[in-house]
């Protein structure tokens, strides 16, 4: 593989990792449901 195309796909598969972190992270602050189930794995939110 090329070594430019390497980059830009490991610089993709990190803008994506990024992005479900931010929505994973979003979710968790907002809604209610993710909020209880990350209760129920023992990961606490004081929001």
């Amino acid at each position: 593989m090329n070594s430019k195309k390497l980059v830009v796909a490991s610089w993709v598969v990190t803008a994506l990792f990024c992005l479900q972190m931010g929505f994973t992270a979003y979710a968790q602050l907002t809604l209610p449901q993710v909020s209880e189930a990350f209760n129920h794995l023992g990961c606490a939110v004081t929001a």
